[in-house]
């Protein structure tokens, strides 16, 4: 027996360790009620459980997920349900604004309603949020910046990929603007701002004006010569009679330049037809401009005088209404029997003792259309009678396009020579500087510009040369013609081609550069100029009622409404003129509705049309007023309002609204409709330039469908611009370079997570609901027209906001169904998981019992194996 090393207690203790092991974890299996309470109780199913407890925690947080999410959809269906009662309110008041038993005052207030539904549709849009996340202006599907502040992204939901930077380009085929006129007015007293300072009006229609005046300051018909004479220096403004189709009608009326007159004539639509003197000027200076078709048919004077005749010491200056070395504004001079059709003729043919020069002719500009009668040049410079001193006819010509035509064996242009050549006179000359075109046509062989040598072709006893004729040699000059050019020399018949002299290497033909003498200032015809207070609203009968009230007593304001829901008002006061009522208008369209930005011309929104002008919009002459003595003192006016847009399509359109009776008195309604510009737009990614679509075609400025869950809205005006055209008096909307536009667009769809694992989500799109977005910011309820094309606006944002409400029904079902399955889902994994990880009680009560047994058991045994060492003793006593 061995005392050092018990073994036998040993081998209990051990057995007792393992039993007191054991019945601890029993011992914390029955008090947890898990079989694994660590991974050293069971590594693989800890492992599986542990996934199991992650998975079922993951669906217990996606089943509160769903129920936060149809909350959710639920706070936004609420705001859908409002906006679309109010969106059925305004249908109401639409179809009820599209009956005529209202008034335009009705209306007014009907819009009011409309209006402030309409921003109430926008602060719900705004306002609608879950736990601060805004649901209904767009964000919840997209964000989106642009380079233009004009292009917006219109968000209907989540981009599902379609997220990044895009180039815009637009093509455009412009519509047309809207313009509109109003009631005739007859404006009262508008005087002329040259009524005193010799500027005069004259309308020439058969000897007297066709107001029943034959005479005023400075003027008058002479019944006997017929013929209209000007007798004092002066302005002159000689207009013709238009038929109905606009063509000038022809008057017998000549018109004479007394002696020593100096004058400034304008011509417009002027039709002479006489047997007498067409354009007769009796040693006086004129500077006649032409403005639109001029013609002067004329002939007498025993047969020699001319259509425009340029009598001796007389100067006569043609020139463009548009200026010098233009070719504006035509004038047709056509003479008969021997005359030519423009004449530079001398008066010393009856009296060869008298001094003088033959007349002279500058040409600076216009269309010149001349033609001689028999044996007459085109255009002829006189000749120098007798020997006493003096020049023979002169003719310039610095500008303008002329051409020429000789009657039979006449030279196209010819300039007459002394008579007999052996006086001391001085020869005539014919200029031609650079920059004009000249055709010249001589017939029965003579030149086709020529100079004569003498007046007598018989006569061969002078040795005085002929005219000298100077032409420019520059590239700008365009000189042609039939038949010679050629100076007349010591033998008659070199002034006569062809003949062995008949060419234009003569030593009085010269070719250098000839500039023309620097422009002259054209004078501007005065605009009428408003006088006093007979311009007032208050002197227009329309601004009177049936009982005679004057509805401007009291300030009006009416509203200006723009097709895009732009508002202007304007406020009409009793002591405005209609053209300050005019300037009003204007002003609220160019910088209030902001058309101003699109067209070179902002003063012609709104204008008063006052006759002058021979258009469409404005064929209403004006009444002079003369005085007793017969001087033009102002005019009674015929006048149209008149309305333009710059705009084109329906975003350009404008209404009126306001006071039944002011909109009466306006009485404006549409001379031009308006009409969409067709678009055909390509989109590029921004940054690889690779395409994403190309030649998409739109009616309107809106692109649709061409990236997911965004629509792209540019300017109505893109790749166009509103000109001004002057002839006729309304905005043209031409097309220009692409318009060009970038556009960012960030994902922002809203998904929530329905599953414990990733990518178990459940997408929603929700869009933009603003007023904008619906299209509703342009209805207008101001007319039957307008409110009825409403209608149509607010069903499709009433079906928009339908399919969003169904969407969003469809999303909540779709979440509550979800719900289910997680419940069930998170059910069946807890039963899994509780099956590997939890205890079995009454096992684990077994096996309890059995280890406390073995447990006292190895006690008592390890108890007695302590004791064995103790009977060694009883061996050593």
């Amino acid at each position: 027996m061995r005392i050092t090393n018990n073994l036998a207690a040993m081998r209990a203790f051990n057995s007792l360790s393992d039993t007191n092991l054991s019945l601890q974890n029993v011992i914390r299996a029955l008090s947890t009620g898990l079989r694994i309470n660590s991974a050293a109780d069971d590594a693989s199913g800890f492992a599986v459980s542990e996934k199991m407890r992650s998975q079922i925690r993951g669906l217990d947080v996606a089943l509160r997920n769903s129920q936060d999410g149809i909350s959710m959809l639920q706070t936004a269906e609420g705001g859908l349900d409002g906006i679309n009662s109010m969106l059925q309110r305004m249908r109401e008041l639409a179809v009820q604004a599209s009956n005529d038993s209202l008034t335009s005052t009705d209306r007014q207030y009907v819009q009011l309603e409309v209006d402030e539904l309409r921003d109430q549709i926008d602060r719900i849009a705004e306002t609608t949020q879950f736990n601060r996340k805004r649901l209904l202006n767009g964000s919840s599907g997209a964000l989106w910046a642009s380079s233009d502040s004009s292009v917006r992204a219109l968000i209907y939901g989540g981009l599902e990929g379609a997220e990044g930077n895009y180039r815009i380009e637009v093509e455009a085929d412009p519509g047309q603007a809207q313009v509109q006129k109003s009631h005739i007015y007859d404006i009262m007293g508008i005087s002329n701002s040259y009524s005193n300072s010799s500027f005069h009006e004259i309308y020439i229609n058969d000897g007297i004006d066709i107001l029943g005046n034959d005479s005023g300051q400075g003027w008058h018909f002479d019944s006997v010569k017929n013929t209209l004479n000007f007798t004092e220096d002066g302005t002159y403004y000689v207009v013709g009679k238009l038929d109905s189709s606009g063509k000038s009608i022809a008057t017998n009326n000549g018109i004479v330049v007394n002696s020593g007159v100096k004058a400034k004539i304008f011509f417009r639509d002027v039709n002479i037809e006489t047997n007498g003197y067409g354009f007769y000027m009796d040693g006086a200076e004129v500077d006649l401009y032409l403005e639109g078709d001029n013609q002067i048919i004329g002939g007498g004077g025993g047969g020699h005088c001319s259509a425009v005749e340029v009598t001796e010491n007389s100067k006569l200056n043609i020139s463009s209404i548009d200026g010098d070395f233009k070719t504006t504004g035509t004038l047709t001079a056509k003479g008969t029997e021997h005359g030519a059709g423009i004449g530079a003729s001398c008066g010393t043919r009856i009296n060869p003792s008298a001094t003088g020069n033959a007349g002279e002719i500058n040409i600076w500009g216009g269309t010149i259309i001349a033609e001689g009668g028999i044996s007459g040049a085109g255009i002829g410079g006189g000749s120098k009678l007798g020997s006493s001193g003096g020049n023979c006819g002169t003719i310039n010509i610095y500008g303008g396009d002329v051409t020429a035509t000789g009657g039979a064996g006449a030279a196209g242009i010819g300039s007459g020579a002394p008579a007999p050549r052996t006086n001391t006179t001085t020869t005539g000359s014919i200029t031609i500087a650079a920059g004009a075109t000249v055709n010249a046509t001589g017939t029965g062989g003579a030149a086709g510009i020529g100079g004569g040598a003498g007046f007598s072709i018989i006569d061969t006893t002078g040795a005085t040369p002929g005219t000298t004729i100077r032409i420019d040699n520059s590239s700008s000059t365009t000189v042609s013609t039939t038949g010679y050019i050629a100076a007349g020399s010591q033998n008659p018949s070199d002034s006569i081609g062809p003949g062995s002299g008949g060419n234009d290497n003569l030593t009085n033909v010269i070719y250098q550069q000839i500039l023309p003498p620097d422009a002259r200032t054209i004078p501007q015809r005065p605009a009428l100029q408003l006088d006093g207070d007979h311009h007032q609203l208050s002197d227009i009968k329309q601004f009177y009622n049936s009982e005679g009230v004057f509805l401007v007593e009291r300030p009006q304001t009416i509203t200006i409404t723009q097709g895009d829901g732009k508002k202007a008002d304007v406020t009409l006061y009793k002591t405005d003129s209609i053209y300050e009522a005019a300037e009003k208008i204007n002003k609220a369209i160019a910088d209030t509705l902001g058309q101003a930005r699109y067209t070179d011309n902002r003063d012609k929104f709104c204008t008063i049309s006052d006759g002058t002008a021979q258009t469409s919009e404005s064929i209403y002459d004006s009444e002079p007023i003369y005085d007793s003595k017969g001087i033009l003192i102002g005019h009674n006016i015929h006048a149209t309002m008149l309305v333009r847009s710059a705009v084109a399509g329906k975003a350009g359109e404008l209404s009126f609204s306001g006071n039944d009776e002011i909109l009466r008195a306006l009485g404006l309604n549409t001379i031009q409709e308006s009409s969409e510009t067709k678009f055909t737009s390509s989109v590029y990614d921004a940054h690889s330039g690779r395409t994403i679509a190309s030649g998409v075609k739109t009616t309107g400025n809106i692109l649709h469908g061409v990236l997911t869950g965004a629509d792209i809205e540019f300017d109505a005006m893109a790749g166009t611009s509103a000109k001004w055209d002057e002839a006729t008096k309304r905005f043209v909307i031409s097309s220009g370079e692409k318009y060009e536009a970038f556009v960012h667009l960030s994902d922002r769809t809203t998904a929530f997570q329905t599953g414990a694992n990733r990518g178990e989500d459940f997408t929603v799109n929700l869009g933009d609901m603003s007023s904008h977005s619906l299209g509703i910011t342009g209805v207008n309820l101001a007319s039957r027209e307008t409110a009825a094309r409403s209608i149509g606006t607010i069903d499709r944002a009433v079906n928009y906001v339908s399919t969003q409400r169904a969407r969003i029904g469809s999303y909540i079902n779709g979440l509550e169904h979800t719900m289910e399955n997680l419940t069930t889902t998170s059910a069946n994994l807890t039963a899994a998981e509780s099956r590997i990880r939890d205890a079995d009680m009454s096992k684990m009560m077994m096996e309890f019992v059995k280890l406390q047994i073995l447990n006292q058991s190895g006690t008592s045994m390890l108890a007695q194996a302590n004791q064995l060492p103790q009977s060694v003793m009883s061996l050593m006593q």
